[in-house]
Formats: structure tokens, sequence, C-alpha cells
């Protein structure tokens, strides 16, 4: 499920970016789905240690 949500916002980010020209957004784009690749695995690991 996270992959997919991750594409959509790679996705819309180079939309935003290149097609309505709003580097702004399309930078928080880019933050979110680093949020989203890099939080699953963070989360995965916190859970493994937890029990």
């Amino acid at each position: 499920m996270n992959s997919g949500f991750f594409v959509a916002l790679v996705v819309s980010a180079f939309w935003v970016g290149v097609r309505q020209r709003n580097p702004t957004l399309a930078a928080i784009c880019l933050l979110l789905a680093a949020i989203v690749a890099y939080g699953g695995g963070i989360m995965n690991l916190v859970l493994s240690f937890t029990g």
C-alpha cells in the first residue's frame, strides 16, 4: 500500500513541478514521498524492537 502512495507522490511532484511550475509544492510532495519511503522501514524497525 505504501509503495502505491509513494509512486503517486513522486508522479504528482513531477506533474506539479513541470506542468504547473510550482517548485515549492513539488518539493513538499517529494518530502512526503521520502517520509513514506523511509517511515515504513523505521516503523518496522521500531516494532521489531518493541515486541
